[in-house]
């Protein structure tokens, strides 16, 4: 699996994760969403009715650029 995530002001500043699903389970009382909406938005999520799935990501290597750039290493 990867993951792209890209700086507010601009896609070219970005960082890739690239890695492997290890374990998926249920966001029970949507605590997993709640956290990251809570962290980025200071609400819950506004979606309490629909059930989540969080998804656990062991991280084999990450790459960045634009102001990430020259950053590629192993995760170990």
């Amino acid at each position: 699996m990867s993951l792209t995530v890209t700086a507010r002001d601009g896609w070219y500043t970005h960082v890739t994760l690239i890695g492997r699903i290890v374990e998926l389970r249920a966001d029970e009382g949507l605590a997993d969403i709640d956290l990251i909406s809570t962290h980025y938005t200071g609400h819950a999520y506004p979606d309490q009715a629909s059930p989540r799935t969080t998804g656990v990501m062991a991280i084999d290597r990450w790459t960045g650029w634009g102001a990430m750039k020259d950053s590629e290493r192993p995760s170990s």
